[in-house]
């Protein structure tokens, strides 16, 4: 069994399994333990488990991908273990925080291209943002090119096309959010003759598969956004949010493969980093899969 293409974390950057060994149908079920959820750089949650189910059709040359990916934990679980050994001080808040996300992919000769629908049950982060009816709810798009097993480079774009994703501007001028308690403010609580801007934030990311064995895999990433986005508050019109290292090993079983992994993180913003006046945490995780 060998993965095609990975989802990151939330998509596109966890451990996800659609298995490409043989064309045809192809199902994979499984899950993740984190000791902490870190998304594009951004610390969005302390200790989680990670479900994932995915399926799909692999010809020769395409196929495609329906699936669903949740994280169950809190938004930040600011407990003494998680504080101790990773260094995340529960920045937002220690809150369940439920979030379900679902996709549809299609791939080509190693292009492939995603819809990624993001629903967080609890609104976090962008409650002065919410467009009406899309409270908590994010529409994405990916696009992502793999040159080959041999030379293992992945390059991806990520945009948000509608939802939760936006700043307001008056007279030219971005509203931050710290500018609120002095900004008078509508019935609504919104601010007094701004207009929202859709951010359309985007993000980009490049990363390298290094096999060091069979089932040991070294994996350096490098991801910004570069424009005003959700990735820096949209305080930043470019913002170099995520640097990591994932090492991970590897098994397979028949129809089943365990994997586990150490990832450590930079994020040069100090927006949305990890801990007040921290921009380095790290991860550590355990996955188990079944399919075929």
């Amino acid at each position: 069994m060998k993965k095609i293409f990975t989802i990151l974390s939330a998509l596109l950057i966890s451990c996800t399994a659609i298995y490409a060994g043989d064309t045809g149908f192809k199902w994979s079920a499984g899950g993740e333990v984190v000791s902490q959820y870190i998304w594009r750089g951004i610390n969005s949650g302390g200790l989680s488990f990670q479900p994932n189910v995915e399926i799909g059709y692999q010809g020769e040359k395409a196929g495609f991908t329906v699936g669903a990916w949740g994280n169950l934990g809190g938004i930040n679980a600011a407990d003494e273990w998680t504080q101790k050994y990773f260094g995340f001080g529960g920045k937002y808040g220690a809150e369940f925080a439920p979030e379900l996300d679902v996709y549809l992919g299609f791939n080509v000769r190693g292009f492939s291209m995603m819809l990624t629908h993001y629903h967080y049950f609890d609104r976090p982060w962008y409650d002065m943002r919410n467009e009406e009816g899309w409270e908590g709810n994010q529409l994405e798009v990916t696009l992502q090119y793999r040159v080959s097993d041999e030379i293992p480079l992945t390059i991806g774009w990520n945009t948000i096309l509608a939802g939760t994703d936006g700043y307001y501007k008056r007279n030219g001028d971005v509203i931050f959010s710290e500018d609120l308690e002095d900004t008078e403010l509508n019935a609504d609580g919104t601010p007094k003759g701004a207009e929202l801007k859709q951010a359309f934030s985007s993000y980009v990311e490049i990363s390298y598969d290094v096999y060091l064995t069979d089932w040991l895999t070294l994996t350096p990433t490098v991801g910004f956004s570069p424009w005003r986005s959700m990735y820096s508050d949209y305080q930043r019109k470019f913002t170099f949010n995520n640097l990591n290292l994932r090492l991970e090993a590897a098994w397979e079983f028949n129809y089943a493969s365990l994997s586990v992994f150490a990832q450590p993180y930079l994020n040069f913003d100090d927006i949305k980093h990890f801990e007040y006046g921290k921009n380095f945490s790290w991860v550590i995780g355990m996955g188990f899969w079944f399919g075929n």
